[in-house]
């Protein structure tokens, strides 16, 4: 809809539809690189931003960072940790 301008029918919309689209990410889905798959697949898909589930494990947290910021991720996205009180 957003990038297209076309509607789940694939009619033209009217007017433009402006979105700020985002995704939940899992820092702690393993393998990593199954995990790093899916998260470039919902960058490439449009996620402007990224909300991971709440963070409790940091050292797990960081390893996943460390393979975000790798592929080069953290530059096409926003990552936003989500925290619990």
């Amino acid at each position: 809809m957003a990038g297209q301008g076309l509607d789940f029918q694939g009619r033209k919309l009217q007017s433009p539809v402006d979105l700020f689209v985002g995704a939940v990410a899992h820092p702690y889905l393993r393998p990593l690189e199954l995990n790093l798959i899916r998260l470039k697949k919902k960058v490439a898909a449009g996620a402007k931003f990224l909300l991971t589930q709440a963070v409790f494990d940091l050292a797990g947290f960081s390893e996943w960072m460390e393979a975000v910021r790798k592929a080069g991720l953290d530059k096409q996205t926003a990552i936003i940790a989500s925290v619990l009180p």
